[in-house]
């Protein structure tokens, strides 16, 4: 259903959202660790694409977005 970007690299997510956590392929990446850095939003995933394919407004998304998840607000 989408995808979010780490090592740079867009890479697929796969199964079920659960609780505050995703399952995402990546297999295309030549090493991976835990901790590496995951952005579920930025240009390059705009938003709005994704509330457009599951039918919500983008705000929607947000605010169900758990508190317990870090958060890091870059204003250019």
């Amino acid at each position: 259903l989408g995808q979010v970007i780490i090592q740079g690299q867009q890479v697929p997510i796969i199964g079920n959202v659960c609780m505050d956590m995703l399952m995402v392929d990546v297999s295309t990446l030549p090493t991976i660790l835990p901790g590496e850095e995951v952005i579920i939003t930025s240009p390059k995933l705009p938003l709005e694409t994704l509330a457009r394919k599951i039918n919500v407004i983008p705000y929607e998304l947000l605010t169900n977005i758990s508190p317990r998840i870090k958060r890091l607000f870059v204003y250019e």
